[in-house]
């Protein structure tokens, strides 16, 4: 097939390589937490630490919303900075239930 370029006439254009990664989850959690809490926090540090070990681990948050025994919808609520319902041993608690 002869493709006239002049007339915009071309290949079908090849769609652009995604420009964001599912890596660095992290950063996302922590400018989450600081635009919804200001300063970084005692409970902000336990959800980054939460945050980190979930990427550590290798796991979806469906997989660690299970070993932490509680909903998705929840732990994507804290993920993204959601800190108000949680005391810092629950926060605690949670995280510990990834280091077991």
């Amino acid at each position: 097939m002869v493709w006239d370029y002049a007339l915009g006439c071309g290949p079908p254009a090849q769609p652009e390589p995604p420009t964001h990664s599912t890596a660095g989850t992290s950063s996302r959690a922590v400018a989450a937490i600081r635009i919804a809490n200001g300063p970084i926090s005692v409970k902000a540090k336990v959800v980054i630490e939460i945050d980190e070990a979930i990427e550590k681990l290798g796991l979806t948050q469906a997989r660690a919303d299970w070993i932490m025994e509680m909903p998705l919808r929840e732990l994507t609520k804290l993920l993204r900075g959601h800190t108000e319902p949680y005391t810092v041993d629950r926060l605690k608690e949670l995280l510990s239930r990834l280091s077991a």
